[in-house]
């Protein structure tokens, strides 16, 4: 009892001090903190508060992190140096100029943009599988994308970096980059910010810093799922890879990232997830150093009852 009390208390302090003008808001604390005060509730609340936690925390920096002043790297220079290795122009302008046709919606572009878009979705839907079913999974899961969304954000700010739909409205010689996920649902209807397409500098409404290329947080957290289900059966192990590859192939292809950030996500996520296992295990063994109960329920031990020598009586 002492928890919800103290946690209403708080909750009215804080009402009266600013006015009662976000009663509701110290209200939902207040009860968020009573639940949380259970037992039963407490071992799904914390899992989810740091799930959330890890990807508001991530959304936030990014936002911020064009504009952090540590940016020692041009916007367009991974852009000139993909260019060179394809002969001048970028991939995105490739792929677009040969197989896809932006003036055109197609069963291509639909599949592109669908897939694109599923990384809103994807992730979540697989954090809350391995919730319900593999909690150790779970953590790692969350472990592994807190260290590469840390690594995401500092990339961001030391070398912001212009998308290749971005780089080529600026630099024509890098070939024609439409923004294909925008002219696909400007063009059902959907519009996600509001630029022309006279005027591409725009990003989507929930896009606050477009600078962010480098690394591909997309693909780095689609080899995240793909590197969860390899530790499960065969048939997902093949489906998850071949969502990463799809997924590269359409961050190319839409012109949202170029190939070198595809290339670093994956190797990002693989090394969060190698160093995830290290620091649960650190973490195991200094709980158990520290007289921490073990994370398992112990099954009680059966009571041996000594035997009676029958025949000295």
């Amino acid at each position: 009892m002492v928890v919800p009390v103290l946690a209403f208390v708080v909750a009215f302090a804080l009402d009266v001090g600013t006015d009662r003008r976000f009663s509701q808001v110290w209200g939902s604390f207040a009860l968020l903190a009573s639940a949380a005060a259970i037992p039963v509730v407490r071992r799904a609340v914390v899992p989810v508060a740091a799930y959330l936690g890890v990807w508001v925390g991530f959304n936030s920096l990014r936002a911020i992190g064009d504009n952090a002043g540590l940016g020692p790297v041009p916007q367009r220079l991974v852009a000139e140096l993909e260019a060179r290795l394809f002969g001048g122009v970028l991939p995105s302008a490739l792929a677009q100029r040969t197989v896809l046709d932006p003036t055109h919606v197609g069963p291509i572009q639909l599949a592109i943009t669908t897939v694109y878009l599923s990384f809103f979705v994807v992730p979540h839907v697989v954090a809350i599988t391995l919730l319900v079913r593999e909690r150790a999974l779970f953590w790692r899961m969350v472990v592994a994308s807190a260290l590469l969304f840390g690594c995401g954000v500092a990339t961001f700010a030391l070398a912001p970096t212009a998308p290749p739909w971005m780089a080529a409205a600026d630099d024509p010689s890098l070939g024609v980059v439409d923004r294909l996920p925008r002219l696909v649902l400007g063009d059902l209807g959907v519009a996600f910010d509001q630029a022309s397409h006279s005027s591409p500098g725009y990003g989507y409404g929930f896009e606050p810093n477009p600078l962010a290329s480098m690394p591909s947080i997309h693909l780095g957290v689609t080899v995240l799922i793909a590197l969860v289900a390899w530790q499960g059966r065969t048939l997902w192990r093949w489906l998850a890879s071949a969502y990463a590859v799809a997924m590269g192939i359409a961050l190319v292809a839409s012109g949202e990232h170029y190939v070198v950030d595809v290339i670093a996500g994956a190797i990002l996520a693989g090394a969060a997830w190698a160093s995830a296992r290290r620091l649960l295990m650190w973490n195991s063994v200094s709980a158990n150093a520290s007289g921490a109960p073990p994370q398992y329920e112990s099954r009680p031990v059966p009571e041996v009852r000594p035997v009676t020598d029958r025949s000295s009586s």
